[in-house]
């Protein structure tokens, strides 16, 4: 009479990458193709579980494991024979996330201006492991004011095959932008002719919301807004 096959699969337990540990806990389910009345108190596996399992490097990804077959025992255990329905058995190193990153909760950005320019206005920590940025940044907010839940912060770990890129919204004030141009006339200042208004280092997008004042001063010296207001709303004056 032979012995009859007993079987049990087993499984690993997938967990986050630790740094030069190379084990998992190995699991088994309960034991099938018993005969008869025979039960759990009869045939059952030899030990405490979960058992160690050993992989061979230590990095995130599929592993394969290697462990110790266990044995069966109790009254019935010498009319069985075990088998398992995976011979081989994998395990998956998850990516970690560092616990000790915080990410910044609040920033600004001038009106304009694309996302990689915030400034973080709240504290964080973790540039020692990763660098933060902004989601999207070459993205230009269209809008000035307060926003929550719409523009996010990612944090990317320097050790990117085993660290998680971590992920929050932020809270963005969109600015006003300052422009700092500069200004220059060109044209003939005499009756009958024209004078433009040529504005340097301003965004094209910002061109069409200038506004022009002409004003008729004594001295070179005085402040334009002393003199007569002579035109409005052109960069030309004749």
């Amino acid at each position: 009479v032979n012995k009859r096959p007993a079987y049990v699969e087993a499984f690993a337990v997938n967990r986050p990458y630790e740094k030069d540990r190379l084990t998992v806990d190995v699991n088994f389910s309960a034991i099938s193709n018993l005969y008869g009345s025979d039960g759990a108190n009869d045939v059952f596996l030899e030990g405490s579980f979960p058992i160690v399992g050993k992989i061979s490097d230590e990095n995130a990804g599929i592993k394969n494991v290697e462990y110790a077959k266990p044995a069966l025992a109790g009254a019935k255990a010498g009319n069985y024979e075990l088998r398992l329905l995976n011979p081989t058995l994998t395990v998956e190193i998850l990516k970690a996330t560092y616990p000790n990153v915080i990410l910044p909760v609040s920033g600004t950005v001038g009106y304009g201006q694309r996302l990689s320019t915030v400034k973080y206005t709240s504290s964080y920590s973790g540039t020692e492991y990763g660098t933060f940025s902004m989601e999207n940044p070459t993205t230009t907010p269209t809008e000035v004011g307060v926003f929550e839940k719409v523009y996010k912060v990612i944090f990317t770990p320097y050790n990117t095959q085993n660290y998680a890129t971590i992920t929050q919204y932020i809270t963005l004030t969109v600015e006003p932008s300052e422009l700092n141009v500069a200004i220059s006339l060109t044209g003939t200042l005499q009756s009958g002719k024209t004078l433009y208004v040529i504005v340097s280092d301003i965004p094209s997008n910002a061109y069409e919301y200038l506004f022009f004042e002409w004003y008729r001063v004594d001295s070179p010296d005085a402040d334009p807004r002393t003199g007569v207001k002579v035109d409005s709303g052109k960069d030309a004056y004749t």
